[in-house]
C-alpha cells in the first residue's frame, strides 16, 4: 500500500471518528437541553403557583397593616342593610384571608414533600430558596410576647396538608384546593375547620386591637417579599413589586400596647 493510500485511509478514519465524536457531543448537548427544558417546565409548574400564593398573601397583609383591615372588620353597623353589608365584608375578608394563608402553606408543604421539584438551577439557588421559605416559616412560628397570628410548626404542616387536593398527584399544577372547595370544607367539615379556628380567633383580636399581631404580620409580609423577589427577580408580575414595611411602625389609629394588653374581641357576628 503506497503513501497516498495510507493518507487516504487515515483521513477517512479520522473523518469517521470525528463524525462519531461530534455526533455524540451534539446528542449529549441535545439531551442536556431536553433535560433542562423539562426541569424548567417542572419548576415553573411549582414556582409559579408558589409565587402567586406568596404574592396574594403579601398583598393582603399589606392591606391589613396599612389600610386598617382590622377596623373594617370591627366597624359597627346600624340598620339591617348596613349590618348585612358589614357581615358580607367580615365573611369575605376573613375567609379570603384564611384561604390565602392556606394556599401559601399548601404550596410550601408541597415543595417540602416533593423536594425533587426544588431544583431552581444551581445548588446556591436551591439553598437560597430553602432559606427564604424557612424565613417565612420562622416569622409565622416565632414565639413572642404577642402570640396573635402565631402558629406552631406542626400546625403549619397540618394546614398545608389540608390544603393539598388528595385527588392530585406530584407534578400536578393544581395541587392546592380551590377557593370554592376551601369555603365548603371550612364551613361544613369540623375536622378541617378546627385547624383554622385559632386564626379566626386571632382575627377577632386584631379587629379589637389594631396592634395585636401587627408586628408579626409585618415580619411575615417582609419575609414573603424577599421570597417573591427571588422567585420573580425581574418583576414580570407587577404585583411582585416589593417594599418592606417598617418594623417599628405602630397602627396609626391605636396607641401602642404592651405585650400584656392584647385584644380579646371576637369576630363580628
Amino acid at each position: 500500500m503506497d503513501a497516498v493510500t495510507w493518507v487516504a485511509a487515515a483521513v477517512s478514519l479520522a473523518s469517521a471518528v470525528a463524525t462519531v465524536v461530534l455526533g455524540a457531543l451534539f446528542e449529549q448537548r441535545r439531551q442536556r437541553g431536553v433535560r433542562e427544558e423539562a426541569r424548567r417546565d417542572t419548576v415553573g409548574r411549582y414556582a409559579e403557583p408558589l409565587l402567586q400564593a406568596a404574592t396574594a398573601l403579601r398583598t393582603r397583609l399589606a392591606h391589613a397593616v396599612e389600610r386598617d383591615l382590622g377596623g373594617r372588620l370591627d366597624r359597627p353597623a346600624e340598620g339591617a342593610a348596613n349590618r348585612y353589608r358589614h357581615q358580607r365584608d367580615v365573611d369575605y375578608y376573613l375567609y379570603d384571608t384564611l384561604y390565602r394563608i392556606g394556599c401559601y402553606l399548601g404550596w410550601s408543604r408541597v415543595l417540602h414533600q416533593e423536594p425533587r421539584y426544588l431544583d431552581v438551577g444551581s445548588r446556591e439557588h436551591n439553598r437560597e430558596l430553602m432559606r427564604l421559605l424557612g424565613a417565612v416559616s420562622a416569622a409565622i412560628t416565632a414565639e413572642t410576647e404577642d402570640w396573635t397570628f402565631q402558629l406552631w410548626t406542626g400546625e403549619t404542616w397540618v394546614l398545608g396538608d389540608l390544603m393539598i387536593d388528595p385527588h392530585t398527584s406530584p407534578g400536578d399544577p393544581n395541587r392546592v384546593i380551590s377557593a370554592l372547595r376551601f369555603h365548603h370544607e371550612i364551613r361544613e367539615n369540623p375536622d378541617f375547620g378546627r385547624w383554622f379556628a385559632p386564626l379566626i380567633e386571632d382575627f377577632g383580636r386584631f379587629a379589637a386591637d389594631r396592634n395585636a399581631g401587627r408586628l408579626r404580620l409585618i415580619q411575615i409580609h417582609n419575609a414573603l417579599g424577599e421570597l417573591i423577589s427571588f422567585l420573580d427577580p425581574y418583576g414580570s408580575d407587577t404585583r411582585s413589586s416589593f417594599e418592606p414595611l417598617p418594623l417599628d411602625d405602630p397602627s396609626p389609629d391605636t396607641p401602642p400596647t404592651s405585650g400584656e394588653a392584647r385584644g380579646v374581641g371576637e369576630p363580628s357576628q
